[in-house]
């Protein structure tokens, strides 16, 4: 295996990664944006991972999944442009007219029906044939519609929702120019989303024309290391959008665009919503003290709160915290500073401080204690400083 292709290979599995931890690691609330991204990710994953088994003739092994997902990179464009648009407007499902996203999908779907019936003696003899020449996968009839019609449509519709997701940004930004701190993150992911798959697709449609013209005029025309960089930025595509979600989980939150004060514009609702959010949530988890609880999760202040938890992550995010747990942590650390100063916690042991203060963790407290004061609790204890 190339050095090009391993990396195919490891970004495509980060891919996969990527999705299983949004969607079973991840506090997302089950929000529906959340859900449209991980389907293009594992879309994209599939999709992609099928020409390294071709490739390297892994598929001999399992004839059977040939041409499966050629009609699955029809979902690929609509699920991101329908996970942007979830994301920007807190969309929490399809709209009725979304069915048209899913026709070419359904149609090519229908047209390969004869090929995934067909004997498998006979699939893997032209798998076998497709290992050997790989052309076969864009010259070779495999549905009832000519090869071409699927690589012209693919390429096609990859334009049509590259400019759909950029008028659907540029009309978002226009109408919404929101300057809080959860939308300025928003808004740099969104823009990253698009920037990388605008790479990636460029890089698709290089490998399309590279191989249209290696078929019609022969490989020889075609330098080596042309499909070498294409495969290198789709590559770097999933690293870039599996390194942003793994790092900053919080922009999965979405925006919120429903909500509203009395007497306010949409707009001005949106940046205040936040604010009305925090001063509840502050209310409630200094006034019950929630913040003792070592088992204090988002689920347990929504609950008091009567707030959602999303909302609560947004408004959190929003006022400069990484997530939750950031600002959980930071009432404990204050407390623990009191504790400290004060001549009756004497005779306790750091551990012991922290634990009363709702830290379930030793590290977690002393990891806390020095991002919020620059010191460790026992550099601290040596050296008093002022909080």
């Amino acid at each position: 295996m190339t050095l090009v292709d391993f990396i195919f290979l490891i970004s495509n599995v980060l891919s996969f990664i990527t999705a299983g931890l949004i969607l079973f690691k991840v506090n997302t609330n089950r929000i529906f944006g959340v859900y449209l991204l991980v389907a293009y990710l594992v879309l994209n994953g599939i999709s992609n991972s099928f020409y390294l088994l071709i490739q390297y003739g892994y598929i001999a092994y399992v004839p059977y999944l040939y041409k499966i997902p050629a009609p699955l990179t029809f979902l690929i464009g609509p699920a991101a442009y329908l996970y942007l648009r979830a994301t920007l407007y807190s969309e929490k499902r399809f709209h009725k007219t979304d069915w048209i996203h899913f026709v070419p999908f359904a149609i090519f779907a229908v047209n390969y029906i004869p090929f995934y019936f067909m004997p498998l003696a006979e699939k893997s003899d032209l798998v076998g044939r497709v290992i050997q020449d790989m052309s076969l996968v864009y010259m070779h009839q495999d549905g009832l519609l000519p090869e071409w019609l699927n690589i012209g449509v693919r390429a096609l519709l990859s334009i049509v929702y590259i400019i759909a997701q950029w008028q659907l940004i540029r009309k978002f930004y226009k109408t919404y120019p929101l300057e809080n701190v959860h939308f300025i993150k928003i808004k740099k992911w969104v823009r990253t989303f698009f920037n990388a798959q605008m790479g990636y697709w460029l890089a698709l449609l290089v490998i399309y024309i590279v191989n249209g013209l290696a078929n019609y005029f022969g490989a020889e025309i075609v330098p080596e290391f042309v499909p070498a960089s294409t495969l290198l930025i789709m590559s770097i595509f999933f690293f870039v959008l599996s390194g942003y979600l793994l790092m900053s989980p919080h922009i999965m939150l979405g925006l919120n665009m429903n909500l509203s004060l009395p007497n306010q514009s949409k707009e001005e609702g949106a940046n205040t919503y936040d604010q009305r959010f925090f001063e509840t949530i502050n209310e409630v988890v200094l006034g019950k003290n929630l913040f003792l609880d070592p088992n204090l999760n988002l689920a347990k202040v929504a609950t008091e709160t009567k707030v959602s938890q999303r909302n609560i992550a947004i408004a959190v995010s929003d006022h400069g915290f990484s997530n939750f747990n950031e600002y959980i942590n930071e009432y404990r650390v204050k407390l623990s500073v009191e504790k400290i100063a004060s001549k009756e916690m004497e005779n306790y042991s750091i551990e012991a401080i922290a634990q009363s203060c709702g830290f379930n963790s030793k590290a977690t407290f002393y990891r806390s204690f020095k991002k919020l004061l620059g010191c460790t609790p026992t550099e601290y204890i040596k050296k008093p400083q002022e909080f």
